[in-house]
């Protein structure tokens, strides 16, 4: 029901992200980010459906980093967003971003809590959950940074190297770290459990308007559910066709 009612809101939605997606040249939320190439390991410890998920998930990757407002260059405040597509044809594209919904308590404490200047300080949550292939069994997946533990600047002092340049420092330097996890999404008690580690090796030679991310590419066994999932099923398509329009 969450998924028809998300579909609902998402068609009332896309003439507008068209135009704004149009008008921009760009998509319309996360206009900019940089497309890194990664290794992902599996971590995920026992057996069932989630490890073979983890499995499947292994091997090269690509993943995309960027602010959700403002444009490349800009350190204002922002919630984050990451794009991890998975495998050597791109079976799998998951989508995080470091807020929880898009209701304004939501977004206000996400602005609050986000930690701008820093790609790798933050925790990025996929805002609807996951079905797992084989089981129908929902789950919420989350993808918490790891920079390099040796720096002595602060990610929220003011001033210094921009998020971008400390990313491409934590690549250079082999600590460009995501760990990603799963929890069941029917119990806010359960743990988090290890389902793969995504690290970040050198640019991509992809570009971020040649990478279109989409949330019904469910190939490894997780597709996303609920509401949300609903809202980009009719968003991301349009999004897309009007930066094709726009030749980006």
């Amino acid at each position: 029901m969450g998924e028809f009612v998300g579909r609902v809101i998402g068609l009332a939605l896309a003439p507008i992200v068209f135009l704004v997606a149009l008008v921009r040249g760009a998509r319309a939320f996360h206009p900019d980010g940089a497309v890194w190439r990664a290794d992902v390991v599996a971590t995920f410890r026992g057996d069932g459906s989630l490890a073979r998920v983890a499995k499947r998930l292994a091997g090269p990757a690509l993943a995309r980093l960027s602010p959700a407002m403002h444009r490349a260059g800009s350190d204002e405040r922002d919630v984050l967003g990451l794009g991890v597509r998975f495998g050597a044809a791109g079976e799998q594209d998951l989508l995080l971003a470091t807020f929880d919904g898009f209701a304004p308590a939501q977004l206000r404490r996400a602005l609050k809590e986000t930690d701008p200047r820093d790609y790798l300080h933050n925790d990025y949550r996929a805002v609807s959950p996951y079905r797992v292939d084989g089981t129908g069994d929902l789950v919420l997946l989350r993808a918490r940074g790891e920079g390099d533990p040796s720096r002595s600047d602060g990610p929220s002092q003011t001033g210094g190297p921009s998020r971008d340049e400390r990313l491409a420092r934590a690549v250079a330097d082999g600590h460009a770290l995501l760990h990603v996890e799963a929890r069941a999404a029917d119990d806010e008690h359960a743990p988090w459990l290890p389902l793969v580690d995504v690290t970040l090796v050198g640019r991509s030679s992809v570009t971020q308007a040649a990478l279109r991310l989409s949330p019904q590419r469910d190939g490894f066994g997780l597709r996303g559910a609920g509401t949300y999932a609903g809202i980009r099923w009719a968003v991301y398509p349009v999004s897309q066709l009007a930066r094709r329009l726009r030749g980006g």
